[in-house]
């Protein structure tokens, strides 16, 4: 366990854990394998779950396929996955997504500043969230629900002089 404790560091133990809880993954060296494969590190096992709920939440409860467990490059089926979720939202839950955006964007307005150099910001939509994702190679488009919710607040980091520009999540 301290092995791979380290070597997945906290949050990677707990994405193994849900691994195992919701897809009965039980054996760690064929996600190491399978990780080293796509050119990941063990903490990345992250984009390995994120990529596999966004595939049982486009399968509508048919069992997961092998190459949805396991795909042949992780990083593209994620993306795919993730565009293809939020494609599927219907408008009620993007009026719904939007009002919490709003929400959050009331709550936590205050926390937005600027040194000069770098802005810090918060997400004003979910489409805007998932440009994030898009342009950083990163899963965060897909932390919308959390973000709403307030599990998790994202914010967005920018250059100063170009605040329409990605640079850091």
């Amino acid at each position: 366990f301290l092995i791979y404790r380290d070597m997945f560091t906290d949050t990677g133990i707990r994405c193994l854990a849900t691994l195992h809880k919701d897809y009965g993954e039980t054996d760690i060296e064929k996600i190491i394998r399978y990780l080293k494969k796509q050119r990941l590190r063990p903490e990345e096992v992250r984009i390995l779950l994120d990529t596999r709920d966004a595939a049982k939440d486009l399968a509508g409860g048919r069992p997961l396929t092998q190459e949805e467990l396991w795909p042949r490059n992780l990083q593209a089926a994620h993306d795919r996955y993730t565009r293809m979720r939020m494609e599927a939202i219907d408008q009620k839950k993007v009026e719904k997504f939007q009002e919490g955006f709003t929400a959050v964007l009331d709550k936590y307005g205050d926390l937005q500043w600027t040194d000069g150099d770098l802005c810090i910001i918060l997400p004003k939509s979910y489409a805007e969230l998932v440009q994030e994702g898009n342009v950083l190679r990163h899963c965060v488009g897909g932390y919308g629900d959390s973000h709403i919710k307030g599990k998790d607040t994202i914010f967005f980091v920018r250059r100063y002089r170009r605040p329409e520009r990605n640079y850091y999540t």
